[in-house]
């Protein structure tokens, strides 16, 4: 019930950082490549989407995450997160 299983990131801009699952509780520990805003929004997208990019490539099934400085909270905020991001980039 506690088994855990560790990947890298590989991003860009979150090489070295490592991501921590426990696959019995959906649940990721994401490290440190971003931090929340007080407005609720998620600082530099493109480490957003280094996480979820990572978590997809290892087949992951992720329902919460939590960081080094964001608590437990929805997988789905992230994707919401970006959306509003690339909206916010285009002409």
């Amino acid at each position: 019930a506690n088994r855990i299983e560790i990947y890298p990131i590989r991003g860009e801009t979150s090489e070295r950082q490592m991501m921590v699952y426990f696959p019995e509780q959906h649940l990721l520990y994401g490290s440190d490549p971003f931090q929340r805003r007080q407005d609720g929004s998620f600082f530099y997208p493109q480490t957003v989407t280094e996480l979820m990019d990572a978590a997809a490539r290892e087949h992951l099934q992720v329902q919460q995450f939590f960081m080094m400085h964001i608590g437990p909270t929805p997988w789905g905020d992230l994707a919401k997160a970006v959306a509003e991001a690339e909206a916010h980039d285009t002409p």
